[in-house]
């Protein structure tokens, strides 16, 4: 190891010595003493071999990221961010269409008329934050979105309100029902 690496600086001190003259000339580069010769050659050996574990390192690091990616994309959907909610659930409601709806519960009850400021954001399509309606979310989406959520809900005891936030993403198309559960 130690032969190695005063080989490897030695050959970093010729090509350091010698760099500006080969760069100005244009000439092959050329160890002129027999003793540097055999180092220098011994270097550029070491070098190969790096240099092809080095490659095969990075094709197999490559390979992996590129296995986490495809990974990541073929979820269906996954939660960014989520404070003060006990549960979500993401229900695919059909393959077709590209809407998303929202549906707030507790104890498995419907508690949407107790939601207080619903502020809606999302990556395409529009919102529907009025709560007096049917239907309450995103609707005309682009796959994958990503969305977010904030709103108020009255806490267990219902002496106070509480905020929630959820931050999602959605890569697969279709409709889909979002049960924020508190």
């Amino acid at each position: 190891m130690k032969n190695s690496i005063f080989l490897l600086m030695i050959g970093m001190v010729l090509l350091t010595c010698n760099s500006s003259s080969y760069m100005e000339s244009n000439q092959p580069f050329e160890v002129k003493n027999p003793l540097h010769k055999a180092q220098f050659s011994n270097i550029l050996k070491t070098n190969e071999y790096a240099n092809a574990f080095n490659k095969v390192v990075f094709k197999g690091l490559q390979k992996k990221v590129n296995r986490l990616v495809k990974q990541k994309q073929s979820t269906p959907y996954s939660v960014i961010r989520k404070e003060n909610i006990n549960n979500v659930s993401f229900v695919n409601l059909s393959d077709k269409g590209n809407d998303i709806q929202l549906a707030f519960q507790e104890n498995g009850s419907d508690v949407k008329s107790s939601v207080h400021n619903l502020s809606l954001s999302g990556s395409s399509g529009s919102s529907n934050n009025n709560l007096n309606a049917d239907v309450v979310g995103f609707t005309n989406v682009t796959f994958p979105f990503k969305g977010s959520l904030d709103y108020y809900i009255p806490n267990q005891n219902h002496s106070d309100l509480i905020e929630g936030h959820l931050t999602f993403t959605i890569n697969k198309p279709g409709t889909w029902e979002i049960i924020l559960s508190n």
